[in-house]
């Protein structure tokens, strides 16, 4: 779909007078909003409105201080009046009373007030849902129903502040549904001829939660398919008009088909990383592929004359632990300086959530296996990025084993075990790590016996939750089911069984005990490593 460029446009014309409302007036966002409707009344002349930062305590922060300090400056030398006002957005009664008290001059209002509660579903508690809900969605809807019943003819614009989290975070249920609901009443005033946006901002790069992050956070965001952009209310910015892209895929995020352009760029510049080869262990939850990684790490490490082997534990890597140390590592091993797990686990869960039982819809045929390579495509920008720090995680951790290394070893395994239940994710990982790629093995049981492994494993970690195996069984079995088993072509495509990089173990018996006596012949043969 293409547009005109917005260049070829009339400039959008703020109200020449009235009063201009902004919730969370005394946040980060709000002053920035406020900086901007000054920088672009200045540029267009002759405006005499007045601008009122709405907030409950108005009170401003040593962080803020110097953005309100520029605000007032600036409106100074332009003759326009700013003030913080006080008015609680999620309470009906304070926004009654405040566009009451603007009514009918009110010509334009912002509603950027809002607060993060994130958590996992599991640790989610209705006041955490209720504390977002207040700040945006029902301080919208009482800010709708207000002008509804208080005639404000000269409105000229209401934005409502939405975010990008509509498309799923993790942790951010209450935060995405609330923000859906603002984009909801934005259609529904449309719909009624009325003035209202609900625009999607994503991650600010010198304001608000992205501008806090740690270096590292900021660092991975900076090179993820949706980086913080740069403060698009900046004076350079207000001053020229910048053309919309013609395609909305002109934004998009890389696919698979351009993953040779963005191999993991740190892991070119080390000698060391240069020398690690990486084993990936896949397989649906329940298959064993843990207990065979840890088999054959314990065999491997027993045998002198092989390379140095390292155990990477992706599910524990996932929540920010050492990925070294085992399946159940101590809070202490928490790593300080890692992406936290929110962060983390965003861009994965969202992905995986909309697979949720597709391996049931899809048949074995050549026409279903591409359909459904193509309907991963779709949501690459969720999960790519994931995967790619998965692997330079565990170039490094190879690398940091040679450092330390003195027995003159000349190279290191690192045995990955995820299970990295899409096609496309696994040629993803293999595009990453090239030549590095030893061998993909897959541990594939049948599916009834892989979800019955699962449950009872679930049943024994997660005790306190009071849930039988049958019950976790019947959780488990719609996320199984999203695993596409190695197709023919998805098994040449990573290299083929014949040539030694790609194995597909069937693990179809109870007892896991069996795992060892195949690591120790696949060790036995040489050509693992």
């Amino acid at each position: 779909m293409s547009c005109k460029p917005y260049l070829n446009n009339p400039e959008w014309q703020l109200p020449e007078d009235g009063v201009i409302a902004i919730s969370g007036g005394n946040g980060a966002l709000g002053l920035v909003m406020g900086g901007w409707i000054l920088r672009t009344a200045k540029r267009q002349g002759g405006k005499k409105f007045t601008i009122k930062f709405l907030s409950r305590s108005c009170k401003i922060s040593d962080q803020n201080m110097p953005n309100w300090q520029e605000v007032q400056s600036l409106a100074a030398s332009l003759g326009i009046t700013v003030e913080q006002a006080k008015c609680d957005v999620s309470s009906q009664e304070s926004v009654d009373q405040f566009i009451t008290s603007v009514t009918p001059n009110l010509t334009g209002f912002i509603h950027s007030a809002g607060i993060l509660q994130d958590a996992m579903l599991m640790n989610q508690t209705w006041e955490k849902f209720d504390a977002v809900y207040e700040a945006k969605s029902r301080a919208a809807a009482y800010l709708h129903d207000a002008l509804e019943r208080f005639s404000n003819p000269n409105l000229k614009f209401l934005w409502l502040f939405s975010s990008t989290a509509v498309y799923g975070n993790m942790g951010q249920l209450n935060y995405s549904s609330s923000n859906a609901w603002l984009d909801a009443l934005s259609r529904h005033r449309n719909a009624l001829g009325k003035p209202c946006a609900a625009p999607q901002w994503g991650a600010w790069g010198e304001v608000g939660m992205a501008a806090n992050l740690d270096d590292a956070s900021q660092r991975r965001m900076a090179q993820s398919p949706m980086p913080p952009f740069t403060n698009a209310m900046s004076e350079s910015n207000s001053q020229q008009q910048q053309p919309e892209p013609a395609d909305a895929s002109a934004t998009s995020a890389p696919t698979a088909t351009d993953a040779e352009e963005q191999k993991v760029s740190p892991s070119s510049d080390s000698k060391e990383e240069s020398r690690v080869k990486i084993v990936f262990i896949s397989g649906q939850q329940g298959s064993g592929k843990s207990a065979f990684a840890e088999a054959l790490f314990s065999c491997a490490t027993a045998k002198k004359q092989h390379s140095r082997v390292v155990l990477f534990d992706g599910d524990v890597w996932a929540l920010g632990y050492d990925p070294t140390i085992g399946p159940n590592p101590p809070p202490e091993s928490k790593v300080k300086d890692d992406t936290p797990f929110r962060e983390r686990m965003t861009a994965i869960s969202a992905f995986l959530a909309a697979f949720r039982g597709k391996g049931r819809e899809e048949q074995a045929t050549a026409d279903a296996d591409e359909d459904a390579y193509q309907d991963d495509e779709k949501h690459a920008s969720s999960w790519q990025p994931f995967y790619a720090a998965m692997c330079e995680d565990a170039l490094r951790v190879g690398a940091k084993k040679l450092q330390q290394a003195s027995d003159g070893s000349e190279s290191c395994v690192v045995l990955i075990t995820h299970a990295v239940y899409r096609r496309s994710m696994r040629l993803f990982v293999k595009s990453q790590l090239g030549d590095r790629l030893a061998r993909w093995i897959f541990v594939d049981p049948s599916p009834k016996l892989a979800i019955q492994r699962a449950a009872e494993r679930c049943s024994k970690q997660y005790a306190a939750m009071g849930k039988s195996a049958e019950e976790w069984a019947m959780l488990l079995e719609p996320n199984s089911a999203g695993f596409q088993r190695p197709s023919i072509a998805e098994v040449d495509a990573l290299g083929g069984v014949d040539t030694g990089k790609v194995a597909v173990l069937e693990n179809k018996s109870e007892d896991l005990e069996h795992l060892k006596a195949v690591a120790e012949d696949m060790l036995a043969d040489n050509t693992l490593f």
